[in-house]
């Protein structure tokens, strides 16, 4: 394989890896890209290619303008590109994550907070601590009607804030989400009337 198959695949990998746009030019990014890789793809050749965090570092450094190259599209004002409708609310919310977590800091740890918006598949909560991004947490939706929604959710983005923090999730189709559907229909055709 030669290195310009190499740097293409591993630009792919980088550019699909999840926690990407968290370490993002942080002293972090090259460890934790590293270990993404060797724990994931540590059978593909390219990913084998990389000997150490070092050369990690310089895949990143030498790819930093193809990697954080900001795009030049830009999105009509008043469109939102997500195919499911939001529902602005405000609704309360317990998110944890997995009590299997892999790393021992983050097992069953909780915050509390309120939905901002959601739809069938996502959520955007605002919640009164930092909780490390993790690849799935348990969310607790707590309607209005009383009705309680658990649900399994992977972290798409997070944000500071002054006390605490803003996520995104992506709703993960589970257990409990046929209920979680159901519900979600009614709540959609009641905004379309308020």
């Amino acid at each position: 394989m030669s290195s310009l198959d190499i740097n293409t695949k591993l630009l792919k990998l980088h550019m699909a890896w999840p926690a990407r746009k968290l370490h993002a030019a942080a002293n972090t990014e090259a460890v934790e890209f590293f270990k993404y890789l060797f724990l994931n793809y540590h059978d593909l050749d390219e990913v084998q290619a990389l000997k150490s965090v070092a050369d990690a570092a310089q895949f990143i450094e030498q790819n930093a303008r193809v990697l954080y190259a900001k795009s030049t599209r830009k999105q009509p004002l008043g469109i939102d590109p997500r195919i499911e409708p939001r529902v602005v609310n405000k609704y309360e919310v317990v998110l944890s994550t997995q009590k299997f977590a892999q790393d021992v800091e983050m097992m069953a740890m909780t915050a509390n907070g309120n939905t901002l918006d959601i739809a069938l598949h996502g959520v955007c909560v605002e919640l009164d601590k930092v909780l490390p991004e993790a690849s799935i947490l348990t969310l607790l939706l707590k309607m209005d009607d009383d009705r309680k929604f658990e649900l399994a959710a992977e972290t798409c983005w997070v944000r500071p804030l002054e006390a605490g923090q803003l996520m995104g999730l992506k709703i993960v189709e589970s257990l409990n989400f046929a209920l979680w559907r159901d519900h979600y229909k009614s709540l959609k055709n009641q905004s379309l009337f308020d």
